[in-house]
């Protein structure tokens, strides 16, 4: 990656930490939800030796963990996810 590559990532990465932190706890830990759904399907799928269906979507692991760091810097608990 050559230093413009990395500047644009991380300006990308800024642009996503001000939207996460703006937002209701609520929507935050809905987020989450849905991207932590996504990573157990994934992960189930690879596990029961299938290929991804092509409407599966990859999780957004970024923002995911984006989510349980500021659910966890709010002191709000960490929704449990079940497939």
């Amino acid at each position: 990656m050559n230093e413009q590559q990395l500047h644009e990532l991380n300006q990308r990465h800024q642009r996503y930490m001000r939207k996460i932190l703006n937002q209701s706890n609520e929507v935050i830990s809905a987020r989450y939800v849905q991207e932590m759904q996504r990573l157990r399907r994934i992960l189930q799928l690879k596990q029961q030796g299938q290929k991804r269906s092509l409407d599966e979507h990859y999780p957004n692991t970024f923002v995911m963990n984006l989510c349980r760091r500021e659910l966890a810097r709010r002191g709000l608990p960490i929704p449990r996810v079940s497939p």
